[in-house]
């Protein structure tokens, strides 16, 4: 997988949402100019392939699902890797942006627990896990 790190700014403050901002990223992806995290070898990766993957953010105080078309590239070492830009987290349905929402209405204590839930449609175990994981990576993130 190579990640896209292009992010330069304060996430929680943006008011854009990570499907246009993985559009911008990829209007502008040029796969021979990636280097391969294998091999370490740049200029020798082309488009390979396409899937479909399904993301959940939160964009102008509403609940959005998208399906997004990630781009697969293989380097001639005949390794494979997915295009994925910061707010596609791999593996998961919910984004960066949408997970440090979570985080930044938990800490502002504005809402109650289940308002928080209900609001962003998420399970009181799924803000726990996010909370905790927030707190282990705060230096990073």
């Amino acid at each position: 997988m190579i990640r896209k790190n292009l992010l330069k700014c304060n996430l929680i403050r943006n008011k854009f949402s990570a499907r246009s901002y993985f559009d911008t990223c990829m209007e502008s992806f040029h796969p021979e100019q990636e280097t391969c995290p294998c091999c370490k070898r740049k200029g020798d990766c082309r488009i390979h392939a396409y899937y479909d993957r399904h993301i959940v953010d939160f964009n102008r105080s509403r609940h959005d699902e998208h399906c997004i078309r990630i781009t697969r590239v293989i380097c001639s070492c005949g390794h494979t890797h997915a295009i994925l830009p910061d707010p596609i987290i791999p593996y998961k349905s919910y984004t960066l942006f949408f997970i440090l929402r979570v985080v930044l209405v938990f800490y502002r204590h504005r809402l109650t627990i289940r308002r928080l839930c209900d609001l962003f449609q998420i399970c009181e175990s799924t803000l726990y896990r996010w909370l905790s994981l927030y707190a282990r990576h705060r230096e990073e993130w």
